[in-house]
């Protein structure tokens, strides 16, 4: 392909508007890989280090910047998003009313608002491990009902399928047995 300055020209258009944020989108991609990079950071500026990851052999849920939070935030939209759209999205309401539930439409309420009121529960750190239990047994139907059949097609197919409710589970499990009682 010849260089061509009308295609820079529109390439330097595309990435011009994320110009200020690189060193955000940086820093989230250093501190999601490396979480001690925080703690690296504070060291090289000489400032004390205000965060503690960890409380008594479990994650402190009360500070703002840790992967902890961060679970937590991540776990809190995907279920609120959920909730959400299974009350205003009639397409993924008329899946779920056709999984053969017993009473569909009081359980897709039920399920919405659970994943609603649980989500926000976990983004306000209330009562976190309560709120995650009901989300575990939501996924874990999710899983059996809609990405089990998938294995008559083959393992990777249901690997590929079921790849997000598997990862929300184990980050579920994480929230649960890392947070206070």
């Amino acid at each position: 392909m010849s260089y061509s300055p009308y295609y820079a020209r529109e390439e330097k258009l595309i990435l011009e508007p994320l110009l200020p944020f690189r060193a955000i989108i940086f820093s989230a991609f250093i501190v999601i890989i490396n979480p001690n990079f925080i703690k690296f950071y504070y060291s090289i500026h000489g400032l004390s280090y205000p965060l503690n990851t960890f409380n008594k052999g479990g994650m402190d849920m009360n500070h703002s910047l840790t992967t902890a939070s961060l679970i937590r935030y991540a776990v809190a939209f995907v279920f609120i998003t959920s909730g959400l759209m299974k009350l205003f999205s009639t397409e993924l309401a008329e899946v779920f009313i056709g999984l053969g539930l017993p009473f569909p439409d009081i359980m897709l309420y039920v399920t919405a608002f659970l994943e609603i009121i649980c989500g926000i529960l976990i983004l306000l750190n209330r009562s976190v491990k309560n709120a995650v239990i009901p989300l575990i047994g939501i996924m874990i139907a999710a899983i059996l009902l809609t990405k089990l059949p998938l294995l008559n097609s083959g393992i990777l197919p249901f690997a590929f399928k079921a790849r997000l409710d598997i990862v929300m589970l184990i980050l579920l499990y994480i929230l649960y047995s890392k947070s206070p009682s």
